[in-house]
């Protein structure tokens, strides 16, 4: 009667082991799962989808290597593609208001994750606007907007070559959707080009609105 008793407490002991056992190897094949796939996750939390069916992986791996100026450099790349102006280095008004808003959102949202919320275009609007600037263009809060991020200094606009690309840079510096003008310019011909690049810049803020971003 005692060993029948024993036999009992050690299947049921055998039975509660095997049980615990299960658990264990769920909660392993869990952990395992969760530790095998750290950067698929990460890179898979910005969504990189497209209208226009572009590939924004190199964008992303340039960003997540804090790649700064090559990650602003296609940046530019990406949107000529979404504006079908491969064969062009530069965007127009018109160009950037039939941007599609996914594509817009995804290059955004790339800036935005990778940086810590310190780059992205969505960041340099809300900074416009806290200068005062609306839908109307003015050149006067375009020019203090280009002091605040950086790109203007002691009342110049510097060239690409002098921006900061780096982290510590001042917050919505990056990304540019602009490049310089040839040397041989004229006075004339760069006093246009900053007035035009204000009011690209103004026509990117105002389709940021229109997205929702």
């Amino acid at each position: 009667m005692r060993f029948t008793k024993q036999q009992a407490n050690l299947q049921a002991a055998q039975a509660k082991i095997a049980e615990q056992e299960s658990i264990i190897a769920q909660l392993r094949q869990q952990i395992e799962q969760l530790t095998s796939e750290p950067l698929t996750t990460l890179k898979d939390k910005v969504g990189l989808k497209s209208t226009k069916s572009i590939d924004y992986r190199r964008l992303r791996d340039l960003l997540e290597q804090e790649k700064w100026q090559e990650a602003d450099e296609e940046t530019l790349k990406v949107m000529l593609e979404a504006s079908a102006r491969t064969s062009e280095v530069w965007l127009r008004g018109e160009d950037i208001d039939n941007l599609p808003c996914e594509d817009l959102c995804t290059i955004n949202q790339l800036w935005l994750h990778y940086s810590d919320g310190n780059f992205g275009f969505s960041v340099q609007k809300e900074i416009y606007e806290s200068l005062g600037g609306t839908r109307e263009y003015d050149d006067e809060i375009w020019r203090s907007f280009g002091d605040y991020i950086g790109w203007r200094k002691e009342g110049r606009w510097l060239l690409l070559s002098e921006l900061s690309y780096k982290r510590t840079a001042p917050k919505g510096h990056l990304p540019i959707i602009w490049r310089n003008l040839p040397e041989s310019s004229t006075l004339t011909q760069k006093i246009l080009f900053i007035i035009t690049r204000g009011v690209t810049q103004h026509s990117l803020f105002s389709r940021i609105q229109a997205c929702n971003l």
